[in-house]
């Protein structure tokens, strides 16, 4: 194992201490606080596809986004996930669409439709923490890093405020994403003259 490898272990198990003191009615309510603001994003009026995560354990609970974007018009996507690290995103059309697949983790049904997503529309991404220059820390399996670099979609990290680290390790393989939204904001990456959003 590499050096940056070592700190990105070191790094889940100092967030994973931290997230463990959270408590279920504080996600759900900074969730809904992160959510509101997706809803308010140009990126999210704008996209057609919105490929999203379902929030696990210690992640922000995206139930409420699924809902709100499908009501909203738009096509919504799920990772449905293969051996090797690949993930495909597939077409849902409501919670009851979501089935327990690898590690439990709620995936769609077989038979779900690929959707990729394309230029213009929105990806939202899980993290165990962030910082505020676009770089994440998963759960190591490298699943996400892979489907990003082949996504012109604009990345959105969705990280809870407690969460967010000065500094994350990263390799050449680690995808930077051009938003990361928690409960207290928006920040943009990269975007010369654009004000953070409250």
């Amino acid at each position: 194992m590499g050096k940056i490898e070592e700190k990105k272990d070191a790094l889940r198990k100092t967030v994973r201490r931290i997230a463990d003191t959270f408590g279920h009615q504080n996600i759900i309510e900074w969730s809904g606080e992160i959510a509101e603001k997706v809803f308010t994003l140009p990126e999210y009026k704008a996209a057609g596809t919105i490929f999203t995560f379902v929030g696990m354990d210690l992640e922000v609970d995206t139930r409420q986004i699924i809902q709100r974007a499908i009501a909203d018009g738009k096509r919504v996507t799920v990772p449905k996930t293969f051996g090797k690290g690949i993930m495909v995103p597939c077409e849902i059309r409501g919670l009851h669409d979501l089935v327990p697949g690898r590690y439990g983790i709620l995936e769609p049904y077989e038979g779900c439709q690929e959707v990729l997503p394309g230029s213009g529309d929105l990806i939202l991404v899980p993290c165990l923490a962030c910082d505020l220059e676009g770089m994440r820390i998963g759960h190591g399996a490298g699943y996400y890093d892979r489907f990003l670099a082949g996504s012109e979609a604009v990345k959105a990290i969705l990280c809870f405020d407690a969460l967010v680290v000065e500094s994350v390790p990263f390799t050449g393989l680690d995808v930077k994403s051009d938003l990361v939204i928690t409960q207290s904001g928006v920040k943009r990456i990269g975007k010369v003259g654009v004000q953070d959003e409250p």
